[in-house]
């Protein structure tokens, strides 16, 4: 990030608060917060058996309690300011600072109606934050011109930030996707790309990358921590799939329609 898009930190920050002001207020409880009360940090390992490695190493050593006033809220809000900046610097390339309708998008961005849902949610508040910023840095080292040299460890250290991300809720997956499909094409059309092709396909590298260290962390820590989840088991069945495909995509278009 560029010293002129530092500077607009605090003015991404006041809007943040104005969009959640009332969160960051007011200290509300649903069953998801009694629960992680209840729960302590002591047994953070709950989330490894819905693939959430990344929570349980946050919670075990990073935010022990998750659910205390401001402070989840306030992760969120650095997170999506972090991960915001990074976007913009990988989309545009530039030592320009923001613009009015920068203002405007980042609104847009934090204040997504998803992000309002996940606000609700105090026990993965805090992570989600931390995995938005995570997300935003596996884009922004995607899309750096780092030289011959240096780009074997951009591209790990991108897929290891984006491993991590999906690692603390595995819809970030998208999130990096959609971010970097977003840089890629800006990018494209303000013709700021010199190799476009080895952009998209170093970026591909990254995505790919990113989940076979997932799914090796996953694997790891289900062997230390063994625990059975049936919801989220039962998400992915390729059995099925396999089975009977037909009905299995005419289901998904239902759902999704």
């Amino acid at each position: 990030m560029r010293a002129n898009q530092l500077s607009a930190i605090p003015y991404l920050a006041a809007i943040f608060v104005g969009l959640y002001f009332f969160e960051m207020a007011s200290f509300p409880l649903s069953i998801d917060e009694e629960l992680a009360i209840a729960r302590g940090g002591a047994d953070a390992s709950v989330w490894v058996g819905q693939g959430r490695w990344g929570a349980y190493l946050i919670e075990a050593f990073v935010l022990p309690r998750p659910i205390i006033p401001f402070v989840p809220p306030a992760l969120f809000g650095v997170g999506a300011i972090v991960a915001y900046l990074m976007l913009l610097d990988a989309a545009r390339g530039d030592t320009k600072p923001l613009r009015p309708i920068d203002y405007l998008l980042f609104a847009l961005f934090a204040g997504y109606p998803t992000w309002y849902f996940l606000v609700e949610f105090y026990a993965n508040l805090g992570s989600v934050g931390i995995g938005l910023a995570c997300a935003g840095a596996a884009v922004w080292l995607s899309f750096g011109d780092w030289g011959p040299r240096r780009t074997a460890v951009a591209v790990m250290s991108a897929a290891f930030l984006g491993a991590c991300s999906i690692a603390i809720y595995q819809n970030f997956l998208l999130t990096i996707v959609g971010m970097g499909g977003a840089a890629f094409a800006i990018r494209l059309l303000d013709s700021n790309l010199i190799r476009p092709w080895r952009t998209a396909a170093m970026f591909a590298g990254v995505v790919v990358l990113s989940l076979l260290l997932y799914k090796v962390g996953d694997f790891s820590f289900r062997l230390i921590y063994p625990t059975v989840n049936p919801h989220f088991e039962s998400m992915i069945r390729f059995d099925r799939l396999l089975a009977d495909p037909g009905l299995v995509l005419a289901l998904t278009a239902e759902a999704a329609v």
